[in-house]
């Protein structure tokens, strides 16, 4: 496989097959504060391109282009 398609399918199993993806970013954020209410856990939502999707993770945003398409 070509260096460019082994790390999409890298990137793909690490963001998208170990994640829960949701179809709007509404509805990630309504996940998300149900789990810092039940759990007391902040979660950050971002829009995957590889999946299209949206996922939840734990890791703050580095800076503030990555803000911008994290926290909803």
């Amino acid at each position: 496989m070509t260096k460019k398609l082994d790390s999409w399918i890298h990137s793909f199993k690490c963001s998208c097959l170990n994640k829960k993806a949701y179809k709007s970013a509404g509805f990630a954020e309504q996940v998300a504060q149900k789990v810092l209410k039940e759990r007391g856990t902040k979660l950050y939502c971002y829009w995957c391109k590889e999946c299209g999707s949206y996922h939840l993770t734990s890791r703050p945003p580095k800076d503030n282009k990555e803000t911008r398409e994290r926290i909803f």
